[in-house]
């Protein structure tokens, strides 16, 4: 089963490896109860789901929108979407 983890937490123990006295990485991991191989891979670089880009979905809202508006404009000036 998945465990949701709790953004801040991971936050917070990505900052405890950068303190002016850093803890480890296998120690902030403890301390804040965060999967260890979640913290490497997001001081690695990785970005949390929430801020992913769907697969599934190519444009973005803003983007989806644009389209929109000009195949509309397109449909009434009568030309072929």
């Amino acid at each position: 089963m998945a465990r949701t983890i709790d953004e801040g937490r991971v936050l917070l123990a990505i900052q405890a490896t950068k303190q002016p006295k850093p803890l480890s990485l296998r120690r902030a991991a403890q301390a804040y109860d965060v999967p260890f191989s979640t913290l490497r891979r997001r001081l690695q670089g990785s970005q949390p789901q929430a801020g992913r880009r769907d697969k599934q979905r190519p444009l973005t809202i803003l983007e989806e929108e644009e389209l929109i508006r000009y195949i509309i404009d397109l449909d009434s000036r009568g030309f072929s979407p």
